[in-house]
């Protein structure tokens, strides 16, 4: 199960645009801070984020997205929406599968 943060709602809510060092590493922790619930999920290992008007502003920024790392898919479920992929990046996952190593 995803936890989000708090998502802000005040005149400072924070964005993409805000972001300065957006990496595979923190990527998933910066996308539940900025997008709804619905808009992010997960296999294992791999985090999904919706394409919205907001998400590619966060996926533009990241460092080393054009390594073969970030793909798109179109879902199989109706409203057929495309869908980044980012193998290995639903931090979650790791932390309970390594524990406090």
């Amino acid at each position: 199960m995803i936890k989000h943060s708090k998502r802000i709602t005040s005149s400072t809510e924070a964005s993409a645009d805000s972001f300065t060092d957006v990496n595979p590493g923190n990527i998933c922790e910066l996308a539940m801070k900025i997008l709804p619930k619905e808009d992010i999920d997960h296999h294992e290992s791999d985090l999904y984020i919706r394409k919205t008007p907001e998400s590619p502003k966060l996926i533009n920024k990241m460092e080393h997205k054009d390594c073969g790392l970030l793909t798109t898919f179109r879902s199989n479920i109706a409203p057929h929406d495309i869908w980044y992929e980012l193998p290995f990046c639903y931090n979650p996952w790791w932390a309970e599968k390594l524990g406090n190593r």
